[in-house]
């Protein structure tokens, strides 16, 4: 029962001695680590680690046995050589009498890439010369980037939070509704419009918005075209 137990247990299970040598495990840990039964049961978990990640290992794993429980991060080197980043669990128990360290480790490679991911979108958004927002489906402002802040006047914090028809001066809220359930049916949509800015000015701007399926959020480039505008002006007198 115990075996079948382990083997239902996500990613990778162990179960070692206070030396570090691999008592017990399950058939994901052979997988990622590319090696045989045989292999592991002569294996010691150092042996999987090389350099700051091998004295983290060993550091957690004293903490363990002194103090009953850690976790840490560290990347796995399995076979091959290409390291894994993984999200370690240790808790100490008593097998036959003796303690021993049971834990868990998760897989963080796709956590890892999302939050770069994620930390290039806030980055691109910062800098952007373009205003930017990001809203929910019914068009309430979640995210905006400094370079809206100054075209509106506002401060971010004060965007955030906002609807579009209550910067929108061209549209009622009932045209802001129509042109959302517009853009989310077709997926993207440029247009001109006007925004009023915390001083009751207005700026003529270009929107280019795009609806996001997944997430479901709207990502919204304010493009202030003011100049564009008057220089247009100027050319037809």
């Amino acid at each position: 029962f115990l075996n079948e137990l382990i083997e239902t247990l996500p990613g990778i299970f162990y179960m070692i001695d206070a030396q570090g040598k691999i008592q017990l495990w399950n058939h994901n840990l052979e997988l990622v680590l590319q090696l045989s039964s045989q292999e592991l049961s002569f294996s010691y978990v150092q042996d999987f680690f090389k350099g700051e990640d091998k004295v983290n290992i060993e550091s957690v794993m004293r903490r363990v046995f002194e103090q009953g429980e850690a976790e840490t991060e560290a990347t796995l080197l399995p076979k091959d050589g290409k390291g894994i980043p993984y999200r370690f669990t240790g808790r100490r128990v008593e097998r036959d009498g003796v303690p021993v360290m049971i834990g868990l480790g998760l897989d963080m490679t796709q956590q890892r890439e999302s939050m770069r991911a994620m930390q290039r979108h806030q980055q691109i958004i910062a800098t952007a010369l373009d205003g930017f927002w990001m809203t929910d489906e019914q068009g309430n402002l979640e995210e905006v980037n400094k370079a809206y802040a100054d075209i509106s006047g506002y401060s971010m914090a004060e965007l955030v939070g906002m609807h579009i028809s209550q910067l929108d001066a061209n549209d009622r809220s009932d045209d802001v509704r129509a042109r959302i359930e517009k853009i989310i049916a077709e997926g993207y949509e440029r247009f001109e419009t006007r925004h009023r800015r915390k001083d009751g000015s207005l700026v003529d701007i270009e929107v280019s918005a795009a609806f996001m399926r997944e997430s479901k959020k709207f990502f919204v480039f304010c493009r202030d075209i003011t100049q564009r505008r008057l220089s247009s002006m100027e050319l037809q007198r």
